[in-house]
């Protein structure tokens, strides 16, 4: 016998040691009409059929009589018995379903306040539906929490339910409704900077208003989400039953009013970065924020040289006037040397923004801005000073429409988002340039539960000019792609032709989209396969083909954190895939889009 004959004898002995030692325990289930064994496995949690010890038994077999009920089998009996030797054991399961029992009609009485088709939205049970013993409670507390949303907080609900021959049940709710309360006195307890009536403004609850307890959460949220607060709790005070008026406490813990940050960080656009932050984010107890950027951006290939330098101070107010209307003001300075060009634009602008929300999730962004630019051709040249060409004011305005419907902002696995905006340049504003522009983008998620998969989508459209055909597009206002957030294949702004210089001309037309399947590899990992399809054209949309198209296959691995997913990119050309210099490699935080 060879060494490896015996290794594997060994291996043969422990294992089939390890079995006596432990006993083999066969699970086996009899009488199951209405469901599969490998259902009824997983309702008991069993994975295997075999048991490691007898005292999980009991707990499986509660569990699976409780999915019997559950599914409308209220006479459902399980029972066993043990066969067999000390060693080897069988665990046999006799399941009697009996009869399964469907609710026929679904009625309410005393509900005089909420129509019937609001209170079945609360419910789990409905007609057609296996009849629930245990799901009956839970439904009609649902039902008080759903008068409670609505004032009445002293309902009292009862079921009556008849039983047919035929094994269908007719089920009622019976509802005291009782009064409907109203909000009493509003007491704020630990702000220190915080003005009171900003903490009820933005709680959104009022005096005099009837009590609803959704919105008593939805407060709470907005309290927390306003940024100026560790924690949030509204609770309410001691009600008599004489009394129709209901106290609310609201309980908040501020943050820091000055928060000073720091970091460094490294972008295959502005190579090495250096930001810092320095904010008040409660200026005079209304929430307003005063703010001050920076971040200066240095290649540190080739020759050190700058990317970008920029600085902006902006203040916001999210209750402009006292009404829910943030409004923002922003003064800053930019100085940008694209790496993927040859020209060197200076700005200073003054922008004041006005959102008006619509709904959740949906707002309006309305813009106004003026600024002054400075543009430096070649600018690498040393005999051509970046001074050469004055400063040139220009004035436009924007509006963007939002629409945010994504489960999760850092990581999400289900839902969309869509974006459409406008620019209107110059024309009868006056400035160096005129010029219009309209961009749309829509982003999509969805996941698969089986193999658990999440497939992600954009799509992404915009077109630049001037509507009189009048004024040339500026060469920095072109639409360029490639780069880790587009065409990942390609180096930063280098999709398309080239110019002789070897420098790309962009586009007055773009079109995106990127496709990628994320399947979950183990755990918080997951796997990554996409392709980027991009195109960049000044014809007119009539004569625009796909041999304009650029495209981009690759690969690459997810790490999914509570604060963000870390990602890493293999991506090539699809012209150049075959070879190994032109893969690019992509290390990142955050999403692709």
């Amino acid at each position: 016998m060879g060494k490896s004959s015996r290794i594997i004898a060994v291996l043969v002995a422990i294992v089939a040691l390890c079995g006596l030692v432990r006993g083999a325990r066969r699970l086996e289930i009899e009488g199951n009409r209405a469901f599969g064994r490998q259902r009824l496995y997983r309702e008991m949690s069993v994975k295997k059929r075999q048991l490691a010890s007898s005292d999980s038994l009991g707990p499986a077999l509660h569990r699976l009589a409780s999915f019997y009920r559950r599914q409308g089998f209220i006479q459902a009996r399980v029972e066993y018995v043990e066969e067999g030797s000390r060693d080897s054991s069988r665990i046999r399961i006799f399941i009697d379903e009996g009869p399964r029992y469907l609710i026929r009609s679904l009625n309410f009485i005393g509900n005089d306040s909420l129509p019937a088709k609001v209170l079945k939205r609360r419910l789990k049970s409905g007609p057609g539906r296996p009849y629930n013993p245990e799901g009956i409670a839970q439904d009609e507390f649902n039902l008080i929490l759903a008068y409670a949303d609505y004032g009445y907080i002293f309902a009292a609900v009862q079921n009556s339910i008849e039983t047919s021959l035929d094994h269908t049940v007719s089920l009622t709710f019976v509802i005291n409704q009782g009064r409907r309360a109203r909000l009493g006195k509003l007491r704020v307890n630990g702000r220190s900077f915080v003005d009171s009536a900003y903490i009820q403004r933005s709680s959104g609850l009022f005096s005099g208003e009837f009590y609803s307890r959704s919105r008593m959460i939805a407060g709470e949220m907005n309290l927390i989400s306003s940024g100026l607060f560790h924690d949030a709790k509204i609770t309410t005070g001691a009600v008599s039953p004489d009394s129709q008026l209901l106290d609310l406490e609201i309980s908040v813990s501020e943050k820091p009013r000055h928060r000073f940050e720091a970091g460094l960080g490294y972008g295959s656009g502005d190579a090495f970065r250096l930001t810092a932050r320095w904010l008040n984010r409660n200026v005079s107890g209304w929430g307003q924020r005063l703010e001050f950027v920076g971040l200066t951006a240095v290649q540190l290939w080739r020759d050190i040289r700058l990317v970008r330098a920029r600085a902006q101070v902006s203040y916001r107010d999210p209750w402009l006037f006292r009404k829910e209307l943030p409004g923002q003001a922003s003064l800053y300075y930019d100085d940008h040397r694209p790496p993927y060009t040859d020209y060197r634009l200076q700005t200073i602008g003054f922008d004041l923004d006005l959102i008006q929300r619509l709904g959740h999730g949906a707002y309006v962004d309305w813009r106004v801005s003026q600024q002054w630019l400075r543009l430096s051709p070649n600018w690498r040249d040393p005999g051509l000073p970046s001074d050469t060409i004055k400063y040139h004011g220009r004035r436009s305005l924007f509006s963007g429409w939002y629409l945010n419907r994504l489960d999760d902002q850092l990581s999400p696995r289900r839902g969309f988002s869509t974006q459409i905006d406008g620019e209107y340049t110059g024309g009868i504003f006056g400035g160096m340039n005129t010029f219009q522009r309209i961009n749309c983008t829509w982003i999509g998620y969805y996941t698969l539960a089986k193999p658990r998969t999440t497939i992600a989508c954009r799509l992404r459209g915009g077109i630049i000019g001037d509507w009189n055909k009048r004024n040339p597009v500026p060469y920095y206002e072109r639409y360029f792609l490639g780069g880790p957030t587009t065409l990942r294949g390609y180096s930063n702004g280098q999709a398309g032709k080239l110019t002789e210089n070897g420098w790309p001309p962009g586009g007055k037309k773009m079109l995106l989209v990127n496709l990628e399947a994320r399947p979950v590899i183990y755990g918080r990992w997951a796997a990554s396969l996409f392709l980027d399809v991009g195109m960049l054209s000044d014809n007119l949309l009539r004569k625009m083909s796909l041999s304009e198209a650029c495209s981009s296959p690759g690969l690459g691995l997810r790490y999914f954190l509570p604060i963000g997913t870390g990602r890493l990119d293999f991506s090539a050309p699809s012209s150049g895939m075959g070879y190994l210099k032109n893969w690019k490699v992509i290390v990142a935080w955050g999403e692709v889009f």
